[in-house]
């Protein structure tokens, strides 16, 4: 018996409107052989002309981040989803950018994911990802830049809110690792503006919207001092996560993988809305991964 593939052209005769199943592991997804192979640099040209069998193409992948990938397909702003994804779905999504050949993705990934696809040998830079460190123009006489710009800690200054710092680029997501919480974990952790961040003062009651670590409260230039939000233990090696969506105009945290939910809405930021931190103890201690 022999297999008869079918081959889809770019003939502009309509033939790639057919909608056609995709089998995705052991899901099954439907789209057209137009939206596939929109981009012909997509490893999908080259199923479309050699994988379809009787109107189906079987992916021996699994479907986690299929769902996704077919939005992007479609031309829908996937970079959203991308922040809300779990560290296994973005796992899987790394694998599925070079599987798939689906590079312009890359700008949209967070750092381990960067990370990943660096040891994979490839360039991310080329694609539009920038890996997000400290800025040194924005950064308090009281801290000091580690592990080139990745690393802060405040070194002098004692224990007053005279230490701020700022990530070097507007950013939706961005997610820091508690190195040392000092003495009692004092440490804001929020977006601000350069245009009006003061490094050697405070800003969680004036310039942006912060999460206290302390304690889980919110602190803002709205007057939101000490608002009841998330309730956690702060440890050494405590992973948080800060997302900003312009499309909701919401900002929310997660604390090791945990959501607390939405902390902000309402805001209506401009693109350079950058990662900001006050830091109140000598020897706290944290770095964006």
């Amino acid at each position: 018996m022999s297999i008869q593939y079918q081959r889809f052209n770019n003939n502009g005769n309509g033939v790639q409107l057919r909608e056609i199943i995709i089998i995705v592991g052991d899901k099954e997804f439907r789209s057209t052989v137009t939206t596939l192979t929109k981009n012909p640099e997509y490893k999908f040209n080259e199923l479309s002309q050699t994988a379809i069998i009787d109107n189906k193409l079987f992916i021996d992948r699994n479907p986690i981040t299929f769902s996704l990938i077919l939005d992007h397909l479609r031309g829908y702003d996937v970079s959203f989803g991308i922040n809300k994804m779990s560290n296994e779905e973005l796992s899987y999504l790394s694998s599925d950018i070079i599987y798939y050949k689906l590079f312009d993705l890359i700008k949209y990934l967070p750092r381990q994911c960067l990370k990943y696809l660096k040891k994979q040998n490839i360039n991310v830079a080329q694609y539009g990802a920038h890996f997000t460190k400290f800025d040194p123009n924005y950064f308090s006489a009281n801290a000091r830049l580690l592990n080139s710009g990745d690393r802060v800690r405040k070194y002098q200054g004692g224990a007053a809110w005279n230490c701020g710092v700022l990530g070097d680029n507007g950013c939706y997501n961005y997610k820091i690792k508690i190195i040392n919480g000092g003495a009692n974990n004092c440490l804001m952790i929020g977006f601000a503006l350069k245009n009006s961040f003061l490094i050697n003062g405070q800003n969680y009651s004036a310039h942006g919207w912060y999460f206290y670590y302390y304690n889980g409260s919110k602190y803002s230039q709205l007057g939101e001092n000490n608002a009841t939000y998330g309730r956690f233990t702060p440890k050494n090696g405590t992973v948080i996560e800060a997302t900003y969506d312009p499309n909701a105009g919401t900002i929310s945290f997660k604390v090791d993988d945990v959501d607390l939910g939405i902390a902000y809405n309402n805001i209506n930021a401009p693109v350079d809305f950058c990662p900001a931190f006050d830091i109140y103890e000598e020897n706290i201690e944290f770095e964006f991964i």
